[in-house]
């Protein structure tokens, strides 16, 4: 039953926070009375499932990006050809399967930095692979990396802001076009 009341706070939260978009709200607008209030439950149940609204967001996140780390943590450059066709055949799918849980977490108030840790969940994956690589032109590997992680998140958090954003099968060819066109291409 502890599971089930713990998911019945998830998705109370998550529900209140899908109403909640950061042009009608300020940050933390959404207290533990409305979560509880939502769920149905007490103060002292919520409170002996999380300490507070953060620890409620990072359980939500844990369980949301923990997939996605492992995907990225499972490919090492000697195995794999391209960080691309990982995230082109394994993470845009993923994204694609949770996609409600991430547009809520982005166009909610409720976690200002969505865009940054995404990027940062990205940084060593790319970094990995560009340590197998010489130095391209004197930029760094660093820079690179972060360039990638940029870039990425960029592409599947304009995918999936779309309301019915295409399908994997569909989106990743184009992921991959955007990966492998200069951006001098369209201007």
């Amino acid at each position: 039953m502890s599971r089930n009341t713990e998911q019945k706070i998830i998705d109370a939260f998550l529900n209140l926070a899908a109403n909640e978009t950061t042009e009608t709200a300020e940050y933390g607008t959404i207290t533990v009375q409305m979560i509880i209030e939502k769920a149905n439950i007490t103060k002292p149940t919520f409170y002996k499932h999380f300490k507070n609204i953060y620890e409620l967001i990072d359980v939500i996140k844990a369980r949301t990006y923990g997939p996605m780390f492992k995907i990225l943590d499972a490919h090492l450059p000697k195995n794999t050809p391209s960080p691309f066709g990982v995230i082109a055949n394994e993470i845009i799918p993923f994204f694609y399967d949770n996609q409600v849980v991430f547009r809520i977490i982005r166009n909610s108030s409720v976690d200002f930095n969505y865009q940054q840790y995404l990027e940062n969940a990205f940084f060593p994956f790319f970094a990995r692979f560009l340590n197998t690589k010489e130095n391209l032109c004197g930029i760094s590997t660093d820079l690179l990396a972060d360039y990638y992680s940029k870039v990425t998140v960029g592409i599947l958090t304009t995918w999936l802001s779309d309301l019915f954003p295409e399908a994997p099968e569909h989106f990743k060819e184009k992921f991959l076009f955007l990966i492998n066109t200069p951006m001098n291409y369209f201007v």
